[in-house]
């Protein structure tokens, strides 16, 4: 994903959408896009994470938290790292005022990262709806190209590197529990 963003960054693609989230905005999906914006900040995905612990260890899976906040703050690391290395200025007009770097998304990312380890963490229970948390992570993402804070290819790159660095803290922290996760869930249970 991250190497279709930048080949998207040098087109006139990320224009042609920021014109077109430009014309949407002032419509009823304002109100909805702010809310979902304001679920990838740092203060709400905090607490979030700090709610996902406390079950997490209710339950146990102390190896599980671990990888969570392994996963939440290398992603937050990095992200930011590359915010200062690229330097990428944002959209304009925007519906916000941000005075730091667009590329890559902190909100798309975050969101990303989360969604994912969410989902390695839950890979083995039976919870029908699981995949709403993914949904969740790429409707941030869209949020903010929506209130045109960020080129399309920020929130591509966001979530590329998110679900990558969830990805491969979990192969690494995680791989025991992916393979054998169905028999662990269950003893933990008993």
């Amino acid at each position: 994903m991250t190497a279709t963003a930048i080949f998207i960054s040098n087109t006139d693609i990320d224009n042609n959408i920021s014109q077109s989230a430009l014309e949407l905005q002032g419509s009823i999906a304002d109100t909805p896009m702010k809310l979902l914006s304001l679920a990838g900040t740092p203060p709400v995905v905090l607490l979030f994470s700090i709610a996902v612990t406390i079950w997490l260890i209710k339950y146990k899976m102390k190896r599980e938290a671990i990888f969570y906040w392994i996963a939440i703050l290398s992603n937050a690391l990095l992200t930011s790292a590359i915010k200062h290395f690229v330097a990428r200025e944002r959209p304009f007009p925007r519906m916000e005022d941000i005075n730091s770097y667009s590329f890559p998304s902190w909100h798309a990312s975050t969101a990303m990262a989360l969604s994912v380890a969410l989902l390695l963490i839950l890979a083995s229970k039976d919870l029908k709806y699981r995949w709403w948390i993914l949904i969740w992570g790429f409707a941030v993402g869209c949020s903010r190209v929506y209130l045109n804070v960020h080129w399309c290819s920020d929130v591509l790159a966001g979530w590329g590197l998110g679900a990558f660095v969830s990805a491969t803290a979990g192969y690494f922290i995680l791989r025991d529990n992916l393979i054998f996760g169905r028999k662990q869930w269950i003893k933990r249970q008993k």
